[in-house]
């Protein structure tokens, strides 16, 4: 469960906020950059809350995929490359974060849950 989020709509029928199953915590980007790469910024969970930085948006982009556009911010939120941007290792997973421009790690697509 800990990789599965949900989308709960913001009330203004065009923004959510995403939404950790495990925790019930909200997706929030900031304006701190990153230590090792300027270009991205931190994102991290906190407490539920109406601030435009826990708001998001989809950017329809075709063939059942979409950006997520931070509504505080205009930053896209990015699945890192394989290697670590921090310890340039690639053990650890990905990292997730908010970029400036629209590259293809920003990609997304939803998919259905089983209950």
């Amino acid at each position: 469960e800990s990789t599965e989020w949900y989308l709960k709509p913001v009330g203004d029928g065009a923004h959510f906020y995403i939404v950790s199953v495990e925790s019930g915590l909200f997706l929030e980007t900031t304006n701190t950059p990153d230590e090792s790469w300027v270009k991205t910024k931190a994102v991290r969970l906190v407490g539920a809350n109406s601030d435009f930085s826990v708001q998001w948006r989809k950017e329809d982009i075709g063939s059942g995929e979409f950006m997520l556009k931070n509504r505080e911010y205009g930053r896209f939120l990015q699945c890192s490359p394989s290697v670590d941007l921090d310890t340039g290792s690639s053990e650890g997973g990905r990292q997730i974060r908010a970029h400036n421009s629209q590259l293809n790690m920003a990609r997304w697509r939803e998919i259905a849950l089983e209950e």
